[in-house]
């Protein structure tokens, strides 16, 4: 490795000339780094106990999206049809069109007929772990 043998007066000076441009000129940030928005004891006190009806996930939804991130990750299973509120489901479909979402998935060996399709195409996670050959084994994909 070449970093090694370069000599210590000279690495200082590569550092203090790159400070100075970094002062003169900074460069623009192109991103943020990620931000977690919890629900946590506070926010169940003001919005109610869990499971929260769709309408309140569209609002927090909207509300994270006002602030214009990269992209909205949502680490929470939407397994069944909300019943708490009429046309809930729709609400949050309406919150999420448009925005780069990412949501929670859970593998189903066969579609439940109890619910109608979505009609949102969906492409399934290619797994990193292999299929072992010969045996059973547990695999994301």
């Amino acid at each position: 490795m070449l970093v090694g043998l370069e000599p210590l007066p000279l690495a200082a000076l590569r550092d203090a000339t790159f400070d100075a441009y970094q002062r003169l000129m900074p460069r623009d940030r192109a991103s943020a780094p990620a931000v977690i928005v919890e629900i946590d004891e506070a926010s169940l006190d003001l919005k109610g106990q869990w499971p929260w009806p769709r309408t309140v996930v569209a609002e927090l939804i909207r509300g994270i999206g006002a602030a214009k991130p990269a992209a909205i990750g949502v680490d929470l299973l939407f397994v069944e049809p909300d019943r708490s509120t009429a046309g809930a489901d729709q609400v949050l479909a309406d919150a999420l069109h448009g925005r780069d979402v990412v949501l929670g998935i859970a593998g189903l060996e066969r579609r439940d007929r109890r619910y109608p399709s979505t009609g949102i195409r969906t492409r399934a996670p290619r797994s990193a772990i292999p299929r072992s050959r010969g045996r059973r084994c547990w695999s994301a994909g």
